[in-house]
């Protein structure tokens, strides 16, 4: 019963950590978060800033 229950986390734990490195491969400005409640991921957030290089719209840039 024990190494069904292994496996399942196993197989759990490599889909989150691929999701978690598929969400940094693709940020290029920003953060991932990971919220963890009573040790164990509850949550996981992705921002991301994307950057202009548009000038005198609205001033000289942000």
């Amino acid at each position: 019963m024990k190494e069904k229950q292994t496996e399942k986390l196993s197989k759990e734990n490599i889909k989150l950590r691929t999701h978690i490195l598929e969400l940094l491969r693709t940020l290029k400005f920003g953060q991932v978060a990971i919220i963890i409640k009573n040790g164990k991921i509850a949550q996981i957030e992705k921002t991301e800033k994307q950057r202009t290089t548009l000038k005198g719209l609205y001033g000289e840039g942000i």
